[in-house]
Parts: structure tokens; C-alpha cells; sequence
């Protein structure tokens, strides 16, 4: 309860600050040539088709009692990686860091948290699952250069897995393989596994001088002058004089391990997180490899001579296969990529050949300032327009949409030209821009940003492309994403009852409908769902003792019995004061009786009440007997037929001194009195 507390002030001092308003003018005509009106008009047109549906629910208040709709979550998935948890050196920076993420009042419902095999397994057979004192709130907040540690970015993973669920999150694990050396590969799985003989045969082979043996030369390493890998370096030449055949015949052993290894690492996980875990990005970007061998699946090959080293052969495949076979069949399995022109083939490949791939991850990364510099004065490279002009974003989903998979817009980044004003207000109407078009994409299931952060980004990638400052200052593309997300998407009106219903259009998500009560003067609310399947009840607010309908017409003994107003029960210690004899079971028996008209055969809910032992008959039928004391009314569901039911109840006084008996019906009940026989 602390940490919710806290968390709600971080995110209150965010908040009531009112809605974004874009500066068009930082912005070129050109560029609101290409955003112009009708490119606008067909945007909202296509949210009010694919993000909303109707809703007609069914409420227990009389016509015209105002209902009040809010909107407490989205189905959508407005996400973030949240690879910096605890990390940001102060607890107020982190609490404000987290209380982004939370279902219903944050600005993210998805967290993307980091598996990367390199830094979560950094020695064999011991994954940083649990928390240590190197990924606590103290330890970060004495590094002085905390981007140089090798955990930065990656923290224990079970905190922010169990975080997350407290918070309503969905929970979306990022990456089980990768065929990357500085992000993936443990230096282990080379230096361990690899025999000296073969590491030996190799280097002698290949007339490679980079050491692959040398355990001093970890996998990683930067060459200062070419910028890549040294480990992707070396093995750019051994593929230059070696065929795969001959590296195959070199490092049999190793070859044969390493397969093994990859599965274990998805068996590994998946005991650990297979029911924890939401959805999984399976495999990330493996495009450029399938485009490399040929675009062939099912390969007979030793090994897929990736651009980073060797992988197991037909990986990709592979690595869905394990995890269909270890991860929970109610997970959802994605495929992650930034290359776009085989992933289309690739996917459809893949679900050939037996992958389970429930939807598709596509990134959009603007890591150049210039980059959005340029876009604000209405200007595009090639590569840019594809990924962020109007026009191109229809046509680019419209070809995913192809593969009949919905998709995860996975990593975006929209950097700032500079930090000014201005600079910050481009950002920002460039990312409204893209964000209001991707979801109005038919099939778009969710959105994540990448680094929420400035400065927080892997190396290389732009300081300014956070939605925060360093010191968690919010920029003003955070405005315009939590303007759209938390207001103009969010359904929240007021609607009068109409034939003992409430309807309406809204975003697809979690629902409280809540109205006062004309029967106890107490406000009552329900938990519903809507979807674009249709909608449902998921939950009702527990309803206050006195909010029931009592009975009010019965027949005591013979005579006719009305409640006074204001009164719930029939007292008939008042009707039989002899009967009833403190400390003393009363000898006396009575019976009530009264008439319910039910519309249909079935079962239906009432409440009874008696003070102290009783019999209950329904149309001549003993249902059951009963034994007081009874504090509050209990509930009772009773088989009724279309129609008259006559309701009897047989009672006896305890001993505590009154006798009093009843029945009660919910407000929302469809039973109706009627006169008795």
C-alpha cells in the first residue's frame, strides 16, 4: 500500500494540467499539406470504426436515473519497455518512472521487459531472475556513470515481471532469440562450449587472427575505427574463405551443443514465466538471415552462418517450435523485425512450416535529430517516408495485414530535433500525428514507445528521444500522448436509463457504470467489458445491506400483513409479544406468506431474513430449513416457474429476545409482488 501511495502522488504531479494543444506553426505548410484535413478526417473516421463499439447494458434503476460511464482501461496496448526500473538514481525519478505503468491511470497498460540472454545470464546456468543488491534503488543511486555498468538497462527480471501485474499491465517479454552478439550472446556460450581443439582447427583454417579462443576478447567488443563487433568482424572473414560445409567440419561439437543450448534457454524461462508472461517477441529481427539463406525453411544445414555468427539452422523455426512446446498455449507469440521487405514472406514461411505466431512486430525507430527536423519542414528520405509519410503508413499495414496476424507496433522512437521549446513541440505533433495513424490501422493491436527516458538508450541510440528528461521532467510529446490516450480516447459520459438500459459508443476496454440508487440513496456500480465480440458483465460493486427491495405485502397466519413505511422486516415479536421470551427458544410457530410473479421458468435470486429457526416453502415445496442468528440477510436462489409463485416462510423465535422475518429482492430484480391467494 506505501508503493501505491507513492506512486499515485508521482503520477498526480503530472496530471490537471490540461490538454495537449499542438503549435502548428513550428511546423512547415508542406508538412501540414501531407496532414492536411481530409487526411485527418479519414483518421478519425477509421478510430470510430476499428477502436469503438456499442454497448447496451442492462441496469437495476428506474428510467431516467443518470449512469455514469468511465472508461477505466484500454483493450489497446499503449506500451513502454521498462528497462530502467530502479535504475534512474532517485527514488522520487523512479517512482514517477513507474507510475507511468498502471492499466487505469497511467499512461502505459504494456511493459516490454528485457530477456536478453547476454546480461540476464551473464554466467552459465545462473539467470538474474531474482532481485540482488545491484538492482535495488540504493545501488543506482551511488553510480556516477550508471550507462557504464553491465546490468544498466537490464534489470532482475522477476521485480518488474511481479511490478507490472500489480499495476494491470500486460506483461511482454522481449527477446527469448536473437541472433545478435552485443545484445545476445553470453560470452560463455563460446569460451565453454566451443572446444580448444576446434576453436584451434578454425583459427588455423580460416587464417583468422581475432582470437575466437581468447576468453579476454569477449563477444561485444566495439571496433573503434568500422564501429561493429570485433566477434561479427572475425566471422565476416571466416565466412570469406570457409564454406558453411567446412565450418561445419571444424566445430562439429560446438555445433551440436549449441542447438541444445538455445533450447534450454526457452525451457529455462519457461518454467520460470510460462503463466507470468502475456506474449513473447519469440524471435527478433531474423529477417535479414531468412532473406540471406535463401528464404528456404526446413533446412538440412549444420548451422545458419548468421551476419553475427553462427545460429542454430533454421532458428527462427526452431525457436517457436520450443517455445509452442514449453511456453503457456495462452501466451501470444510474436516475431519482431525492422526489415521489412522479406518479413512479409517470412512470416508467412514460418506459419507454413508449424510456427505459432499470433501477431506481428514491427519497429519504427527516428534515431536521427535531423531526421525529425526535416520531416517538421515536410521533407523525406526514402526511408522516412516510408516509415512515417500518411500514404505510406496505409499501404505499409495494408500489406501486413496480409498475413493475418494483428500488428504490434513493437519499438518506436520519435527523437526531438533539439531541446527547445520548439524542438520538444515537433516532437510532439509528430509523434500525435503517428500515433492518432497507427491506431486507426484496422488491426493494429498496440503500440509501445521505446526509450521513455533521455539518455536512457541503448549506445547509439538518440539522447533526446525520451518523453522525460534525465531528471523525469516531462517533455511535451508526454502532453500529447497522454492527451490522446487518457482523454480523447477515453470513453466517459453521462446517460440516462431508457427502458431499464443504458447504451452507447465507446473505445474498447474495461467499463464502471455507476448510478445512485432510488432505493437506498447510495451509489452502485457495475464492472463491465467492451469489446468489438460484443460486451459482457466482469464484475459487480458489492451491494450495501440495505440496498434491497423488501417485500411489503404478506399474509401472517391468515391475516394480511402490509410493512409500514421505512420498515424491512415484519416484526412479529409486535404481533406475538408472548411468543417471545429472552434467553428462551420461542414454542410458538408462525408463517408468512407472499406472491411473486416471475416473467420466465428459471432460477432467481432473493434475500431472506429470520430471527431464528425456519422452514421455506416454494408453491407448497420445503426447500430448506433454517437455524439463526442472521446478522444481515442471506441470499437464496429459488427455482420459479412462469408467472405466480407462492413464497412461504415457516419461523420460530430464538432466544435472544426478537423475531423478525422477511424476504428482500435486488433492486435489479425481475420478480414483481402480487396480491396473495
Amino acid at each position: 500500500m506505501k508503493n501505491a501511495f507513492f506512486l499515485t502522488v508521482a503520477l498526480a504531479s503530472l496530471s490537471g494540467l490540461g490538454a495537449f494543444t499542438p503549435e502548428r506553426d513550428v511546423m512547415s505548410k508542406a508538412y501540414w499539406d501531407i496532414w492536411n484535413d481530409d487526411v485527418q478526417r479519414k483518421i478519425d473516421a477509421d478510430i470510430e470504426k476499428y477502436r469503438k463499439a456499442d454497448a447496451s447494458f442492462k441496469i437495476g434503476a428506474a428510467d431516467g436515473t443518470e449512469v455514469k460511464v468511465e472508461q477505466l482501461t484500454h483493450d489497446f496496448y499503449f506500451g513502454a519497455q521498462i528497462f530502467n526500473y530502479n535504475q534512474l538514481g532517485k527514488k522520487e525519478w523512479n517512482n514517477r518512472y513507474k507510475a507511468l505503468f498502471n492499466a487505469e491511470s497511467g499512461l502505459f497498460n504494456s511493459g516490454t521487459v528485457a530477456f536478453y540472454w547476454r546480461t540476464l545470464e551473464r554466467f552459465p546456468d545462473a539467470p538474474r531472475f531474482e532481485e540482488r543488491y545491484e538492482d535495488t534503488e540504493e545501488f543506482w543511486e551511488n553510480r556516477k556513470n550508471p550507462e557504464k555498468e553491465p546490468h544498466w538497462r537490464r534489470p532482475a527480471v522477476d521485480p518488474v515481471v511481479s511490478f507490472l501485474k500489480t499495476q494491470g499491465c500486460r506483461v511482454h517479454g522481449h527477446p527469448l532469440i536473437w541472433g545478435n552478439n552485443a545484445g545476445m550472446f553470453p560470452s560463455w556460450l563460446w569460451d565453454d562450449f566451443c572446444p580448444q581443439d576446434e576453436k584451434l582447427a578454425l583459427e588455423e583454417a580460416s587464417g583468422e587472427r581475432v582470437k575466437l579462443r581468447d576468453v579476454t576478447l569477449p563477444m561485444g567488443v566495439k571496433n573503434m575505427k568500422t564501429g561493429s563487433d570485433e566477434w561479427q568482424i572475425a566471422w565476416a572473414k571466416i565466412y570469406s574463405v570457409l564454406s558453411e560445409d567446412e565450418i561445419a567440419a571444424l566445430i562439429p561439437t560446438f555445433l551440436k551443443r549449441q542447438e541444445g543450448i538455445y533450447e534450454k534457454r526457452i525451457r529455462d524461462i519457461a518454467e520460470r514465466y510460462a503463466e507470468r508472461v502475456d506474449s513473447w517477441d519469440v524471435v527478433n529481427e531474423s529477417a535479414t538471415d531468412y532473406d540471406k539463406f535463401g528464404r528456404k525453411a526446413l533446412r538440412k544445414q549444420a548451422f545458419d552462418a548468421s551476419g553475427y555468427g553462427p545460429m542454430p539452422a533454421d532458428y527462427a523455426l526452431k525457436s517457436f517450435l520450443w517455445a509452442d512446446k514449453y511456453l503457456s498455449p495462452e501466451s501470444r507469440f510474436s516475431i519482431n523485425e525492422y526489415n521489412m521487405d522479406p518479413f512479409f514472406d517470412q512470416v508467412r514461411d514460418l506459419t507454413a512450416n508449424g510456427a505459432r505466431i499470433d501477431m506481428v512486430g514491427v519497429q519504427m525507430h527516428l534515431f536521427n535529430p535531423k531526421e525529425s527536423a526535416a520531416i517538421a519542414e515536410g521533407k523525406f528520405s526514402r526511408e522516412v517516408y516510408a516509415k512515417t509519410h500518411p500514404e505510406s503508413i496505409e499501404k505499409r499495414f495494408k500489406t501486413l495485414a496480409q498475413a493475418g496476424r494483428p500488428i504490434h507496433l513493437s519499438e518506436i522512437t520519435i527523437t526531438a530535433p533539439d531541446l527547445s521549446e520548439k524542438g520538444q513541440m515537433v516532437q510532439a505533433i509528430i509523434a500525435r500525428n503517428l500515433y492518432r495513424a497507427w491506431f486507426a490501422v484496422e488491426n493494429m493491436d498496440g503500440i509501445t514507445w521505446w526509450n521513455v527516458v533521455d539518455g536512457c538508450g541503448f549506445p547509439g541510440e538518440p539522447a533526446m528521444s525520451g518523453l522525460f528528461t534525465r531528471d523525469m521532467k516531462p517533455k511535451t510529446a508526454y502532453y500529447a500522448l497522454d492527451d490522446l490516450i487518457n482523454r480523447e480516447w477515453k470513453t466517459s459520459v453521462s446517460i440516462p436509463v431508457e427502458s431499464g438500459r443504458v447504451s452507447f459508443r465507446g473505445f474498447c476496454g474495461r467499463y464502471r457504470l455507476s448510478w445512485k440508487c432510488g432505493v437506498c440513496g447510495e451509489r452502485h456500480s457495475r464492472l463491465v467489458r467492451l469489446g468489438k465480440g460484443g460486451v459482457h458483465e466482469v464484475g459487480k460493486a458489492k451491494i450495501a445491506k440495505d440496498c434491497m427491495t423488501p417485500v411489503r405485502n404478506y399474509v401472517v397466519d391468515g391475516k394480511a400483513h402490509t410493512l409500514p413505511e421505512g420498515e424491512k422486516y415484519v416484526d412479529l415479536k409486535a404481533i406475538y409479544p408472548e411468543a417471545v421470551v429472552k434467553w428462551q427458544s420461542g414454542a410458538k410457530w408462525a408463517e408468512l406468506e407472499t406472491c411473486l410473479t416471475a416473467p420466465k421458468d428459471g432460477e432467481y435470486t432473493i434475500f431472506r431474513y429470520n430471527d431464528f429457526w425456519g422452514e421455506v416453502f416454494v408453491n407448497g415445496e420445503k426447500i430448506g430449513s433454517f437455524q439463526g442468528p442472521e446478522i444481515k440477510p442471506c441470499v437464496m436462489k429459488l427455482k420459479l416457474r412462469k408467472g405466480l409463485n407462492v413464497i412461504r416462510h415457516r419461523t420460530r423465535a430464538g432466544s435472544g429476545g426478537n423475531w423478525k422475518c422477511a424476504f428482500l429482492l435486488p433492486v435489479d430484480s425481475p420478480l414483481k409482488e402480487s396480491p396473495s391467494k
